[in-house]
């Protein structure tokens, strides 16, 4: 239920955290214990209830547009994530959570929509995007 109101808590606050805006988010995500796949996440411009972002999940098959949400008071960037490919091997609508920890890195958390049970997360290198 905790997981569940931090979602609720989400408030449009800019200029408050570190910007994510124009980076690219690179890692390995691990769902559960069994499975682990390399991601990526293109972060644009961010506006709030508008795809601000991709999630590329290339080894599963599937790509995503993520609609920013806004951030949470202790500055965490909140998306809603739509499956645009790969429908059958990725689940849609999920949350995804993205806490910056450093000027270089971005803990991504991916919470189920049904259950709000946390499903996935990884520590993402964050890279500044050359054409900003």
């Amino acid at each position: 239920m905790k997981k569940l109101l931090l979602l609720l808590m989400v408030v449009p606050m800019f200029g408050l955290a570190q910007s994510i805006e124009n980076t690219t988010l690179a890692g390995v995500c691990r769902q559960h214990v069994e499975l682990e796949y390399p991601m990526d996440i293109i972060v644009n411009k961010l506006e709030l209830d508008n795809p601000s972002a991709i999630a590329n999940y290339n080894s599963l098959g599937c790509s995503s547009d993520l609609i920013f949400l806004g951030l949470t008071k202790d500055n965490r960037y909140v998306f809603l994530e739509k499956i645009t490919k790969g429908h059958e091997f990725c689940i849609d609508a999920g949350t995804i959570v993205l806490e910056v920890i450093n000027e270089n890195q971005v803990i991504y958390y991916w919470y189920e929509k049904e259950t709000g049970n946390l499903g996935s997360s990884a520590i993402l290198d964050m890279y500044k995007n050359i054409n900003e």
